[in-house]
């Protein structure tokens, strides 16, 4: 297939992102190990310049934790490569996706026409009534009403590298994600073609760090102000999950 397929993975989790690799290997597919920015610790100072701490937030109001830096970073760098090098479409893969046995059908099937962004993995997804269009296999897409979670696995056009960089230039938002999915006329590949590992999973720095970090998981008023709260609200009254 010609669209690349980059694997987000820190330079020392080869054995993280070695059953990915294989089941990209035995479907005939080559990746490109995209080399992720490690905020496990501490962001390297030369990355400070793109990102705002003083304004990043998480989506329930609280400060960016530094491993959530290092993923959104992550992804701004790949959204970066893909407008620089003009590429038309792209398959992001984070190195915990979990693949069905015929994700390559998911993977093979065209964006439909207007959208920029068909994600394989997701949770708490609302989707708009009478938009679902069948895809290869067993599989079809759905338009988003609400964005929904997860950047385990995502397809994505220049346009949606484009309007994501801009997004986070300074990264301000967690990688999933810092818009509205709405704006980018996205879908959600059905049933799930990507799999991600349990929130608690041992091996993931982001989940390690928001474990510990509940107490700060609040609501603020502050979210009453911004365009995406009323989006989802509104979102949530017209199409129930």
């Amino acid at each position: 297939m010609d669209n690349p397929i980059f694997v987000i993975s820190l330079a020392d989790q080869s054995a993280r992102r070695r059953p990915l690799l294989k089941d990209l290997e035995r479907s005939g597919l080559s990746a490109i190990v995209w080399e992720a920015i490690d905020g496990r610790i501490q962001i390297p100072n030369k990355f400070e310049n793109l990102i705002d701490r003083h304004n990043a937030r998480s989506p329930k109001g609280r400060s960016l934790l530094e491993p959530e830096f290092g993923a959104s970073l992550s992804h701004r760098a790949i959204y970066e490569h893909i407008v620089r090098n003009n590429i038309s479409e792209a398959i992001v893969f984070e190195d915990d996706a979990i693949l069905a046995p015929d994700f390559k059908d998911a993977i093979r099937s065209s964006l439909p026409s207007g959208c920029h962004l068909l994600k394989f993995d997701y949770e708490r997804c609302r989707v708009v009534r009478g938009t679902r269009l069948e895809a290869i296999g067993r599989f079809c897409t759905w338009k988003v009403a609400t964005t929904p979670t997860h950047s385990t696995g995502y397809k994505l056009t220049n346009h949606a590298a484009k309007v994501l960089l801009e997004s986070q230039t300074p990264v301000r938002a967690v990688a999933d994600w810092p818009i509205d999915l709405f704006e980018l006329s996205a879908r959600v590949i059905w049933p799930r073609a990507v799999d991600h590992p349990p929130k608690d999973d041992p091996t993931s720095a982001i989940a390690s760090s928001r474990n510990q970090l509940h107490h700060l998981e609040r609501k603020t008023p502050a979210r009453y102000f911004e365009r995406k709260y009323w989006r989802r609200k509104l979102g949530k009254r017209i199409y129930p999950e």
